[in-house]
């Protein structure tokens, strides 16, 4: 096995050699010319009936790849509008509790019982209150950051699932298009091989 490889190796190398001896630097694009202009003949030989059922496949293979990237879209802009509700909810009651704890302390700054500004509660009571108050302010703040970065990363996703949805539909189009261009040179075909026939 290492004499085969050695051998390979050998030949390869002198392939090269003798190819940049005759071509010189270009022999690159010799080697690529070539390698199209093989690839050009094979292409040439495979029938349009054949090309006509490979592109038509295909496109019914794409269709669930279509089908599930639409869903990807819906299913990341859903993810995204509930964020979104959710932001603006907490938008408010943070909002809310800013606005109870400036009103209770500013009634508490005043001491003693409060009674007309505090629904006559008692001001251990009202502290209390307060200080929970205070508690879920911190919590929805937090919460708040948390929700804005996660609206942030699903803005990006949702970007990324329509960016693929639209590939998607873009090589189904192309591949639309190779169909009515290939059964237009079918039917040219055809007709030219009708009308040889009718010469005959």
């Amino acid at each position: 096995m290492l004499k085969f490889i050695k051998w390979v190796a050998i030949g390869t190398v002198a392939t090269v050699a003798g190819g940049y001896f005759v071509f010189g630097s270009h022999i690159m694009s010799y080697v690529g010319t070539a390698a199209n202009s093989i690839r050009d003949g094979i292409s040439g030989q495979i029938p349009i009936d054949f090309e006509l059922k490979r592109a038509e496949n295909l496109i019914r293979e794409i269709d669930p790849q279509l089908h599930n990237a639409r869903r990807d879209v819906a299913e990341a802009q859903v993810e995204l509008a509930d964020l979104e509700k959710t932001v603006v909810r907490l938008e408010r009651q943070v909002q809310h509790d800013e606005l109870k704890l400036k009103q209770v302390s500013t009634a508490l700054a005043d001491g003693g019982e409060v009674s007309f500004r505090l629904a006559s509660y008692e001001r251990t009571r009202v502290e209390i209150d307060l200080s929970r108050t205070f508690d879920n302010y911190k919590n929805n703040l937090a919460l708040l950051d948390g929700k804005r970065a996660l609206i942030e990363r699903q803005a990006k996703a949702v970007a990324a699932a329509q960016s693929h949805l639209d590939a998607v539909r873009a090589e189904k189009a192309r591949l639309e298009d190779m169909v009515a261009a290939l059964k237009t040179q079918k039917k040219q075909l055809d007709t030219l091989a009708a009308n040889s026939k009718t010469i005959e």
